[in-house]
């Protein structure tokens, strides 16, 4: 079964919800490596919106997505590793609602997802919904290495790097807002200053010791943050840096 625009309209505007589903695929979702999710199914559930409606919780973290098979009924609310409401319950429990006889995890080697739906595996039936107000995360953050200059004026200065600037994300569509470095900055090994991260994680701050001219480097790594989700992260990057002495 194939939800059609009045269906889809009608899954976003349930009483009550915050979000819509929109159908992605056929198959079981799963995330950027093809891991699937764990689930909570939802028993006396007979039509596609009942099962929006289950799955609905709006004020609940982690949840991708819904997973429903028309020709059973079969409802599956599909959460990121360790969200699911059935991990560590009792079974059954009423599930707003409906009553949870099932809680399934990955089967696979790596555990269950931990990204938002990015695709589906074979599971006959079955129709995959992805949340649409989940953020999704990009493939790969690729740092890219950085040469600055810098001409001493006195003594206590601080040169900022906007180190950020020149990674790239894949896909290059996504913003670069939610990219923030990880924390501590590796400092330069030769004594020359202390480099930290500055400007809410966006940027690096050399500071020289009072004598320093000459050429140093310190080393970051970026990481695609949003809430809920696991992290994306790049290659360490190392930034050069050249500090020249007053009127050079």
């Amino acid at each position: 079964m194939r939800a059609q625009p009045a269906l889809l309209a009608l899954l976003s505007a349930l009483p009550g919800s915050d979000a819509a589903f929109t159908f992605f695929r056929a198959g079981r979702c799963v995330d950027s490596r093809l891991e699937p999710y764990q689930s909570a199914k939802a028993v006396g559930v007979s039509t596609l919106a009942e099962c929006v409606a289950t799955c609905d919780l709006s004020a609940r973290p982690g949840q991708v997505g819904l997973r429903y098979n028309a020709a059973t009924d079969d409802c599956y609310c599909d959460y990121i590793a360790g969200f699911a409401p059935c991990i560590g319950e009792a079974l059954p429990f009423l599930f707003n609602g409906y009553s949870v006889t099932e809680c399934v995890s990955s089967d696979q080697t790596r555990g269950p997802g931990t990204g938002a739906v990015v695709s589906t595996i074979a599971s006959p039936g079955e129709d995959c919904y992805t949340r649409d107000d989940v953020e999704l995360m990009p493939i790969g953050v690729v740092g890219v290495p950085d040469d600055y200059t810098f001409v001493r004026t006195g003594v206590n200065e601080v040169f900022t790097m906007n180190v950020l600037e020149s990674d790239v994300l894949f896909p290059a569509t996504f913003p670069k807002s939610p990219l923030r470095i990880t924390i501590p900055v590796v400092s330069p090994s030769d004594s020359s200053g202390s480099c930290v991260a500055t400007a809410n994680r966006k940027a690096i701050e050399y500071r020289p010791n009072a004598l320093f001219t000459g050429t140093t480097s310190c080393k970051y790594t970026a990481c695609y943050f949003q809430p809920g989700q696991e992290e994306v992260c790049s290659n360490e990057v190392t930034v050069t840096i050249t500090i020249k002495p007053r009127g050079e």
